[in-house]
């Protein structure tokens, strides 16, 4: 799938989600003051002979800060809901050059703050009297619940303006359908049913098919592509490829005649009423029924994830999906910037595999612990992983100490040393071809690069920095394309000095000098000369940077700057997966995970800091139990790209908006709400997380059993009290309605726990 086709793909989509949905149209020619007008405000009405339409605009003079606007609670007429902004009207203005601005605000008790301004000037018209601007704004849910959005002119500039033929629409919209395929669906509600969806010769084959009984015990579905056995005891699904395709989609399919409903989300949050039509679950799971009728499904790793059709209670099961471990290529060429999406796993003939559900049938489970996505009891997290690109060791000093004469981490008077803030540190090992920083750094920094071996004093800043848990990692072994000889000594020193997990991609693009160590390059090819799995895997590595969403970035559902990119409060039907397995199908790969940021951290100034990282948008983070992970480059040395800047004696210091920043960081910290984490920690967490059982004994008793290795503060959140069988110690605290409670989960460790009734 090119990028091409995936941005048409989304662009159609967006366009299908709205179709349907009922709109709201408020109009104002201002020739009469009917009731509907009510929506209006700065309202300065006159007869003017040159309207657009009719005798009157509405007129803003140079006295008047602001002009033509409307207050609206658009969550009060469509509860729940998104909602499309469309602002239209006819203004008049002295200069092409106005200054004046579209001002959009949101304001309420329970909804969430939000201010922006659009400038008129790009809408002027110089050719007619009259110019026509048109605002498009779309609207999460969780901002619109109680606010009040108001739209008006503020005239910066102080000048006469007119408007006429004013029109706002607000329309409803939701997500649009991840379930590729569903409309093929004709679900028979007594039957289980198989989706696949896969590629043969470039074209896209969608099938579902019910099963048919085998035996007494197995129920069997056949078409062109599979045979799949499913025993009906233990859930077991058995799966035999009869021919080559790309793989997009293998899902079990199960509908539910029962109405009741609960949606465990990935927030955490728990739908019981005013569903979402769609959501993607990812690991969590749903419960549909009442008494002993009740299905669960929590915690599922035996398949790649769960999605589920709220509006016809049908489940998602999905065994493969393509967007579950998304990846792209590079290859080797001519042309910059061209990848292909391999994102789709290869099936061939005769090719076997296994996947099982957990599915628990029985009494109600009112209270279900969840497994939190953070450990030691807090409720989100947050990582910064540093590229190595163009750095000096007094850019290091200034970042991590707050002052480029600081040496030792225990003076450090700012940055991230000093707030307690560890970084995923990426560098260089050595030199081989002498880059100096003169030319980026426009001349300010003219000796070479930081790296390990060619910088003392920045090899004793990294040692410091490993002695504070700080994640030290290669940025591949150095600025270009390496050989196979060099990565193998930078892997042995990286091991040997800093007990390295985790490798961050850099220079990946198609040229021969772009680094084709890279996993996103060659570093997966086996065929190739610069095949690097080999020596990761023997070196220790285990998690490894994926730029797929930084090249597939998803604008359309990014809103407000929020860190959490995609926004989640536009809902849960967006399969995003920020972790995933390398490969299924290779034993070897298996044991290498991705994990992907969504763009790159340039705050450069103080007041961005300011606002990127303001206590509102970390409550945010907080709220929706996000782990957010960021792509940053704080030492880079070309000034004004990076987190520095000099002082009144022309000292290099941490930008004081980053101090304060990181200050409000670690105060999330101190109040257990917010872990500042690096890859290794997070993904040690979670990989340990896939290996934890999860099993539903009856209504009042949850087993969790260990089959991996030691998994440090693993925290559950209950919304009542729960004790543990063998009475071991665990630590707990309580917010809002919710029990935060954490233990070290130790290997090959059984707990039973048993479920209290809740008190509020």
């Amino acid at each position: 799938m090119s990028r091409t086709t995936r941005q048409i793909s989304l662009l159609l989509l967006l366009l299908i989600a709205g179709l349907s949905a009922k709109a709201q149209l408020y109009s104002n020619d201002f020739e009469n003051q009917d009731p509907q007008y009510a929506p209006w405000i700065n309202l300065h009405i006159g007869i003017d002979s040159t309207a657009s339409n009719g005798l009157y605009v509405c007129s803003c003079d140079s006295t008047m800060d602001y002009g033509l606007g409307f207050n609206l609670m658009p969550g009060k007429l469509y509860p729940s809901q998104n909602i499309n902004l469309l602002y239209a009207f006819l203004f008049k203005t002295e200069s092409t050059a106005t200054q004046a601005q579209l001002v959009v605000s949101i304001n309420g008790p329970t909804g969430g703050r939000y201010w922006n301004a659009y400038p008129l000037a790009g809408f002027v018209n110089d050719t007619t009297p009259w110019s026509k601007a048109t605002f498009k704004l779309d609207f999460p849910i969780d901002y619109l619940n109680g606010g009040t959005v108001s739209v008006y002119i503020w005239n910066l500039g102080h000048e006469n303006l007119q408007f006429d033929n004013a029109e706002v629409t607000l329309t409803p919209w939701t997500m649009p359908s991840y379930l590729a395929g569903s409309e093929k669906i004709k679900v028979k509600r007594e039957k289980w049913g198989m989706l696949t969806e896969y590629i043969v010769d470039g074209d896209t084959i969608t099938d579902y098919r019910t099963f048919e009984e085998a035996d007494d015990s197995t129920l069997i579905v056949k078409n062109d592509l599979l045979n799949c056995q499913l025993s009906t005891v233990n859930y077991q699904l058995s799966t035999t490829f009869h021919r080559t395709a790309q793989l997009l989609r293998q899902t079990l399919v199960v509908p539910f005649s029962d109405s009741t409903l609960t949606l465990y989300r990935r927030n955490m949050a728990v739908d019981t009423a005013q569903f979402q039509p769609e959501y993607y679950l990812d690991r969590e799971g749903f419960k549909v029924g009442e008494g002993d009728h009740t299905v669960i499904a929590y915690h599922q790793t035996g398949i790649s994830s769960t999605q589920f059709d709220a509006v016809n209670r049908v489940a998602y099961f999905n065994l493969d999906y393509w967007r579950d471990h998304p990846m792209i290529h590079y290859p080797l060429g001519d042309t910059l910037d061209v990848f292909e999406d391999r994102s789709c796993q290869a099936v061939y003939d005769g090719m076997q595999w296994e996947h099982h559900l957990t599915l628990y049938r029985g009494d109600d489970v009112p209270n279900l612990p969840r497994i939190m996505p953070v450990p030691h009891g807090y409720a989100a997290g947050l990582i910064f992983t540093e590229h190595a690109d163009w750095t000096d060791i007094r850019t290091h000093r200034a970042v991590l100490f707050g002052n480029e004469n600081i040496t030792r981490a225990s003076n450090a008077t700012g940055g991230f040393v000093f707030y307690g803030i560890p970084v995923t540190k990426s560098v260089f090992y050595n030199n081989p071809d002498q880059v100096t920083n003169d030319k980026i750094s426009h001349g300010t920094f003219t000796g070479p690069i930081c790296t390990i071996k060619t910088d003392r004093k920045f090899e004793d800043l990294l040692k410091q920095l490993y002695r504070l848990d700080y994640d030290i990692c290669l940025h591949t072994p150095e600025q270009y394309t390496t050989t196979p000889s060099n990565l193998k000594t930078a892997l042995d020193a990286m091991q040997r000095q800093f007990k390295s997990t985790t490798w961050i991609d850099h220079g990946y693009n198609n040229g021969l000098e772009n680094n084709r160590e890279d996993m996103i390059c060659d570093g997966l090819d086996p065929q190739s000369d610069y095949y690097a799995a080999d020596q990761w895997l023997s070196h220790g590595i285990k998690y490894l940077w994926n730029a797929y969403y930084e090249e597939n970035r998803m604008e359309a559902w990014h809103f407000d700057c929020n860190l959490m990119q995609p926004y989640p409060g536009f809902g849960d039907a967006l399969p995003n997966r920020q972790v995933t397995q390398l490969s299924t199908l290779n034993s070897q790969l298996s044991t290498l995970y991705t994990w992907c940021t969504p763009s790159t951290l340039e705050a450069v100034t103080d007041e961005e800091w300011d606002f990127y990282y303001s206590n509102e948008r970390l409550q945010r983070l907080v709220d929706n139990h996000d782990v957010h992970i960021t792509h940053i480059y704080p030492a880079w040395v070309r000034p004004g790209r990076t987190f520095w800047t000099y002082d009144a004696d022309s000292t290099i210091i941490a930008l004081p908006g980053m101090n304060r920043a990181l200050g409000r960081i670690a105060a999330f910290r101190e109040a257990h709400e917010l872990l500042p984490m690096t890859v290794k920690t997070y993904l040690d967490y979670y990989t340990g997380l896939l290996q934890v059982d999860y099993t539903i004994v009856d209504a009042h008793h949850i087993r969790l059993t260990n089959n991996g290795e030691n998994i440090e503060g693993f925290t559950l959140l209950c919304s009542s009290p729960i004790r543990f069988g063998d009475n071991r110690f665990y630590e707990f605290r309580k917010s809002g309605n919710y029990y935060y409670i954490w233990f070290d989960f130790k290997a090959s460790d059984t707990v039973l726990i048993e479920i209290k009734d809740p008190v509020f």
